[in-house]
C-alpha cells in the first residue's frame, strides 16, 4: 500500500518514514506517520499526525504551521525525521 495523495481533504506534500511518534492524549493509536499537507487554495501547511496502516492512515490530528520548514522544525522534537516528497 503506498502512502495516499490526499488525507482529509488536503494534498500531501512529504510524509515520514513509518516510526513511532508517540500517541495523542484521549486516542490510543500510535503515530505512525508525519505528512505535511496544503488544502488547495490555502496559504499555510498542517503537519497531521496518521495511524499506520492497520489505521489506514487517519489523521489523528495536527499542527498548523506558516510554511513547510515549520512542518518539519515541528517534526523535529520527534528526531532525525526522514521525509520522502510526493
Amino acid at each position: 500500500m503506498e502512502f495516499p495523495d490526499i488525507l482529509d481533504g488536503a494534498a500531501v506534500l512529504e510524509f515520514s518514514d513509518r516510526g513511532n511518534y508517540g500517541t495523542v492524549e484521549g486516542d490510543g493509536r500510535v503515530v505512525r506517520y508525519l505528512a505535511i499537507c496544503r488544502y488547495a487554495g490555502g496559504t499555510r501547511y498542517y503537519l497531521f499526525f496518521c495511524a499506520g496502516r492497520g489505521g489506514g492512515y487517519d489523521v489523528i490530528t495536527d499542527d498548523l504551521c506558516e510554511s513547510l520548514e515549520s512542518c518539519k522544525a515541528s517534526a523535529a522534537r520527534f528526531g532525525d525525521v526522514v521525509w520522502h516528497k510526493k
